[in-house]
């Protein structure tokens, strides 16, 4: 049904999968190859508890009442084994992904300007929603850091939040609870553990 927002996955040990969504007209919707940061507003990247940036996701509000097509495809063309989700997202995905929508909105149209004041909203409700998944924490990192570039002044070379105790102190409350959150999941050896750890005592070094 129209306004329906649906998460898709596709991961695969053997390919690197590549996700199409096609509509009700039989018209490309969305394509996306890798959840690796480079998505198109319409498709913030999906986690699929693998860290495998070559797997595939897409988040999308259905435009129309119909019957839409997913097509699981590889993109090199070879096969093997995959799992491929169709859901409805949840608030908190909701949340997430819209969030990401704002804060990567200038990036694909840079005419539209910044929006992470809403973005940071947004991570924060997904927060409030679901306080035991670490991706808004990350996410509300990112929006806090980008919001203070984009607002300090003219000239300022030091890190943001040398000069802003309660952003140090926000930055800090989010990335230790990314850390609890990811080694909850198990994910205390990941890519995104050693990211929150490493930014964590970059801004406790600098106090």
């Amino acid at each position: 049904e129209a306004g329906t927002a649906v998460v898709v996955t596709l991961v695969s040990e053997d390919f690197d999968p590549v996700l199409m969504l096609t509509g009700p007209e039989g018209e490309l919707l969305v394509l996306n190859d890798d959840t690796d940061g480079l998505e198109t507003a319409q498709t913030p990247v999906v986690e699929t508890g693998t860290f495998n940036w070559l797997n595939s996701g897409i988040y999308l509000p259905l435009p129309q009442t119909g019957t839409y097509t997913v097509q699981a495809r590889s993109f090199s063309g070879l096969g093997g084994d995959y799992e491929l989700a169709v859901r409805p997202a949840t608030t908190y995905e909701v949340l997430l992904y819209e969030g990401r929508r704002a804060y990567n909105g200038y990036y694909n149209n840079p005419d539209a300007g910044y929006d992470h004041q809403t973005a940071l909203a947004l991570f924060q409700a997904a927060i409030a929603v679901d306080p035991d998944q670490p991706y808004a924490y990350i996410d509300s990192v990112f929006a806090r850091v980008s919001l203070a570039l984009v607002n300090r002044p003219s000239g300022q070379e030091d890190p943001v939040w040398d000069t802003d105790p309660q952003l140090r102190v926000s930055l800090i409350t989010d990335l230790r609870e990314a850390q609890r959150t990811l080694a909850e999941q198990g994910l205390a050896d990941s890519g995104w553990y050693s990211y929150v750890s490493n930014f964590l005592a970059r801004i406790q070094a600098d106090e």
